[in-house]
């Protein structure tokens, strides 16, 4: 089954960082893995992974664990997030989208 999910963090929120967003996932575990700026279909979207309680890039479908990005605007701290469902999807094919996301520009 497909959920939608509010994923908050009130942690200490910098000018360029995400405070929110709402992705489709499977389950609240799954949720917290996706990150805010993934973009479906978009080539010029830089993608994340979490690994090892770090964000890391994803290019041409390789994890670069080299280092950490400074987790793209995002919490290192996945285990902080608030995570709430609020729906259902439409379907399984929404999977691992983000619906939408709040970036705080600066």
């Amino acid at each position: 089954m497909a959920y939608l999910y509010l994923i908050t963090r009130d942690d200490d929120i910098d000018y360029d960082e995400y405070d929110s967003c709402v992705v489709c996932a499977s389950s609240p575990e799954e949720a917290i893995k996706i990150h805010p700026s993934f973009k479906v279909g978009d080539p010029d979207t830089l993608r994340y992974a979490y690994f090892d309680g770090s964000w890391y890039m994803v290019f041409d479908g390789v994890v670069d664990t080299e280092r950490a990005y400074s987790n793209g605007g995002w919490t290192g701290d996945i285990d902080s997030l608030k995570v709430e469902n609020v729906g259902t999807a439409q379907g399984a094919y929404m999977l691992g989208r983000v619906i939408c996301s709040s970036f705080n520009a600066g």
